[in-house]
């Protein structure tokens, strides 16, 4: 498979990656929320961080991180890889931004069913503000010294 096309697989595939991160290094899945992979050679793998979330790239750079990291994307490449971190220059489009597919039937091809995009993800700064606001939500924020890194409903 062409390097550009096993990119978008692993761009199309991240939040499967990231699960599979999770299930062994459970917070390094949460270091990568805002990073997607930006380039692929025959034994690299290289990550972008959203420049806002640079600080976590230092997070993610532990041995079992990184490993959990390199071993879910080889697994799905079928060849061992290195993984190597980098910071974005500029906003660009990452996985929380990705639009949203809805599948749809096309009645100029025999209603066969395509993919549509309906719009961003739900979770923002500003449903994270809502979020933040809730006075329970607050209290085990501070009580944790957390932070909202995803909203689900």
């Amino acid at each position: 498979m062409p390097p550009a096309d096993e990119l978008q697989m692993l761009v199309t595939r991240w939040h499967e990656i990231l699960d599979r991160v999770g299930q062994t290094a459970h917070l390094a899945r949460s270091y990568l929320l805002d990073t997607k992979p930006i380039a692929v050679d025959a034994d690299q793998v290289r990550i972008g961080f959203d420049p806002e979330f640079a600080n976590e790239k230092d997070k993610i750079d532990y041995p079992h991180n990184k490993k959990a990291l390199q071993k879910a994307i080889s697994d799905l490449l079928g060849r061992q890889v290195n993984v190597v971190f980098s910071v974005l220059d500029a906003k660009s489009t990452l996985p929380g931004d990705v639009k949203m597919v809805q599948e749809v039937k096309n009645p100029a091809a025999d209603d066969k069913i395509i993919p549509v995009l309906t719009g961003k993800s739900s979770f923002s700064a500003q449903v994270k503000k809502t979020w933040q606001k809730n006075p329970a939500v607050r209290r085990a924020l501070e009580i944790f010294n957390g932070d909202i890194i995803d909203v689900r409903e």
